[in-house]
């Protein structure tokens, strides 16, 4: 719990929560998030295309786990934009957060 004084340019601890955070209080980690790096993990992404834009952005083209996907990344590796052919996206896009073959592409 560190917070990051601007005007002294100091980083300082100071209690912002009232209890630590746990994964108790959490919770797990979305299943998307763990089947992507999973995917990585087992070297499932095959890159085919990367294209750098201006203002830091960049697309990204690859093949995850037989999957085709693609998505526009910006400088703090966000995805603002997304395809994929999966049923997960398909049904909700980015809305809900992005499917395991674009979290294993980013």
């Amino acid at each position: 719990q560190v917070v990051h004084d601007v005007a002294g340019d100091a980083h300082r601890y100071r209690s912002v929560m009232p209890q630590a955070l746990s994964d108790a209080l959490v919770g797990p980690e979305a299943p998307a998030l763990v089947a992507g790096r999973g995917h990585v993990a087992a070297r499932r992404v095959r890159l085919t295309r990367e294209e750098p834009l201006d203002a830091g952005r960049r697309v990204l083209v690859a093949d995850v786990a037989g999957q085709a996907c693609e998505a526009l990344v910006d400088r703090d590796q966000r995805l603002s934009k997304a395809a994929c052919g999966c049923a997960a996206f398909r049904k909700g896009g980015l809305k809900v957060g992005p499917c395991e073959h674009l979290v294993a592409l980013n």
